[in-house]
């Protein structure tokens, strides 16, 4: 998968896709396993957005069982199987705690009936996906398992916990990449860091995109018969903004996970942590945080805030850090986190729902009345807890213009293929069901990558072929594009930098960069850790 820009100004797609995170890289999969001709750009790098800010969890939807919605169980339970089947070499078994204690629906009985309910729901869709073997079933254990598995909760007094699994996606930035590099096999075009910039139609139906290139410079005209936008939170107000129109007032949220020194523990655990300090309408119910070992570190999440309608940046500030280390020490019952023991953070904007269309700008209001009107609206905000699909014909009268706004990780595929087929429909294209349930994604070249510190231990000769293959074949435009998505050495903590010098050596080697943008490409990845003490920097943002 080479970066060729003018290859992809000769035009003649059938779709393209715009925005090349998790829910666009399933729909370029998905596409050409429909023979679809497909390109797919991204004003960044492929996964850099909300799909880089994850937990690492591919849920089977036994929250969703509490909140009786059995829709959103059958759902997650069948994806996590499909995840398991197409990407082996990343998903597997991860064990789960949840104190059985605390309220009704937490109690040994509610948790021990909801436990065999989803387990059955859970090995049926295992069975479903012929040859997969079903995750251990879910029971009550006591205390001294607990001390076992999570010694962080035994440590907190909690004397009975459910026990099931979840599925652990070890390197969630190479899930992203592999049904984009799958897609190229099969002949899809694809470039990074192509910034889309107006909608290109003929009469009432679309034409392709008008799109920047951020790295050669320039304009190009990308021909489609059919755009999705697939670019995140706030794809509705892109299209208008693509269209030239008057872009809506859409909220969207803060989602913030932090990666922090390990707290010992086998097992994932959830807690909730009340929030006396709740100041939003996202704070007002408190917030269950999630507790995950991963690579040799536990991560934290997921708090929630409103972004701002109009942000100067929509990046985590030193006090979203300490409010979420704060919550996590209200449910730990002790202070075990601290903000040097925090070594990365990843931040990605959620859709929300409820109180967007009410919200409006109306000139004739005076400004208290507005900052009213605006804060009732608020009130009625939460996040979205399902993906939309919408079908520009019906709303803006283009024909072949459609946005995907996604909701979760585990139902991208899902989501995504919902999107291809209204784009079938509307080419008129019969090239059948989806196939991304089935077929099995690009087991990577190293996939020891995504468990520890490779490449620290590797030897010279493995270093310089994971850089070559990055910028070859996995189209790695920069520094930061290596580290955090390619070889991951980034993804759980700032690398030495040492080893940093020595990648940017290596890249720049290859892609005849000066010692001037070496430096800057390796300062460009150390500022990824601000505002954190880990960083070298004293400087944060407020």
């Amino acid at each position: 998968m080479k970066r060729d820009p003018e290859r992809l100004s000769r035009g003649g797609y059938d779709l393209l896709v715009v925005g090349a995170g998790i829910h666009g890289a399933f729909a370029a999969w998905d596409a050409t396993l429909r023979g679809l001709r497909v390109a797919i750009i991204d004003q960044g790098d492929f996964g850099a957005g909300a799909s880089a800010n994850s937990l690492k969890i591919i849920h089977g939807g036994l929250r969703y069982l509490q909140q009786a919605d059995l829709r959103r169980v059958l759902e997650s339970a069948r994806e996590q199987a499909i995840h398991r089947r197409i990407a082996p070499w990343c998903v597997r078994p991860l064990p789960c705690l949840l104190p059985a204690e605390g309220s009704p629906t937490r109690s040994r009985a509610a948790l021990g009936l909801a436990l065999r309910i989803h387990g059955a729901i859970a090995a049926r869709a295992a069975r479903d996906m012929r040859g997969l073997e079903p995750l251990p079933p879910g029971r009550i254990v006591e205390q001294d398992q607990i001390e076992s598995l999570a010694p962080s909760l035994a440590a907190r007094g909690t004397k009975r916990a459910a026990l099931w699994h979840e599925a652990l996606a070890v390197d969630t930035e190479r899930l992203t990449l592999a049904p984009i590099l799958a897609a190229a096999e099969r002949g899809a075009d694809a470039a990074n860091y192509l910034r889309a910039e107006r909608i290109l139609t003929d009469g009432a139906a679309i034409a392709g995109v008008r799109a920047r290139d951020l790295v050669l410079g320039g304009d190009r005209q990308i021909g489609a018969r059919c755009v999705l936008l697939a670019s995140g939170a706030l794809s509705r107000r892109e299209s208008a903004e693509l269209l030239g129109s008057a872009p809506p007032l859409i909220r969207s949220a803060v989602a913030m996970n932090l990666i922090v020194r390990p707290l010992s523990d086998r097992a994932a655990f959830g807690l909730r942590a009340a929030r006396p300090d709740a100041r939003g309408p996202l704070d007002r119910e408190g917030l269950t945080l999630f507790f995950v070992p991963w690579r040799g570190t536990t991560m934290i999440g997921t708090s929630y805030r409103l972004r701002p309608e109009r942000p100067a940046e929509s990046e985590a500030t030193i006090e979203d850090i300490r409010r979420l280390i704060d919550a996590a020490n209200r449910a730990l019952g002790a202070e075990k986190v601290r903000m040097d023991d925090v070594l990365h953070f990843h931040c990605g904007l959620l859709p929300v729902t409820g109180g967007n269309d009410a919200r409006g700008s109306r000139g004739d209001l005076s400004e208290p009345a507005r900052g009213a009107a605006i804060r009732n609206a608020d009130a009625r905000l939460r996040l979205a807890n399902r993906h939309a699909i919408i079908d520009c014909k019906k709303t803006a009268g283009i024909r072949g213009l459609a946005a995907l706004v996604g909701v979760k990780y585990t139902t991208a595929r899902l989501a995504a293929a919902e999107a291809i087929d209204l784009v079938c429909e509307r080419l008129g294209h019969a090239g059948g069901p989806c196939a991304t349930d089935t077929a099995i994604l690009p087991v990577p070249p190293d996939p020891e990558m995504g468990e520890s510190s490779w490449p620290i231990d590797s030897d010279g000769a493995s270093l310089e072929g994971a850089v070559r293959r990055a910028i070859g074949d996995e189209m790695a435009v920069h520094l930061s594009d290596l580290v955090f998505r390619r070889i991951g050495l980034g993804s759980a903590g700032p690398p030495p930098r040492a080893i940093l010098e020595k990648l940017a050596t290596l890249m720049g080697d290859e892609l005849g960069w000066t010692d001037a943008e070496r430096g800057g490409e390796i300062d460009a990845v150390l500022r990824s850790y601000a505002p954190l003490p880990c960083a070298g920097s004293t400087a944060v943002r407020s």
